[in-house]
């Protein structure tokens, strides 16, 4: 049985009506170089998931999602490599990435989470339904105290 609490490299559900929405799009350059920084620097320039350090690092934000409300509040933005960030953004990254990348981000997931083939099979079965749950929903996206479109 999969344990969904020990988690440590998720699979993130954003409804394609989401895609692309990011502070970094959304904010003054000025304001999320700001953000960036500090994230890096609480981070001291390491991967929050895997611990990899001088690598190609991002800046994630961490959305919770109320799909009876129809709305996604930013939580946190985390500092995490590449890799990680395309391990949580799976499922645009087998739209975008080829065959052999994928098998490296499931690699990635079951070494991170300690799982087998077969858990993480598991795992993206119950993510592909809240994918389709979500796909065509248009959710409010809030920030602190402000609403973001």
């Amino acid at each position: 049985m999969l344990n969904l609490r020990d988690i440590k490299l998720p699979i993130e559900s954003i409804p394609q009506t989401s895609w692309g929405l990011s502070l970094a799009n959304k904010l003054e350059k000025e304001e999320w170089d700001k953000i960036r920084k500090v994230c890096l620097e609480e981070a001291h320039y390491k991967c929050r998931i895997c611990g990899e350090e001088n690598k190609e690092l991002h800046c994630h934000e961490v959305w919770e999602f109320n799909d009876k409300n129809n709305t996604q509040v930013l939580k946190a933005v985390v500092c995490v490599c590449k890799l990680c960030h395309d391990c949580i953004h799976y499922s645009r990254s087998i739209l975008v990435h080829k065959l052999g990348y994928i098998t490296r981000l499931r690699n990635h997931i079951m070494k991170l989470n300690n799982w087998n083939f077969v858990q993480l099979s598991e795992y993206l079965e119950i993510i592909k339904k809240q994918n389709y749950k979500r796909v065509n929903r248009k959710y409010k996206v809030i920030v602190g105290n402000r609403e973001l479109i």
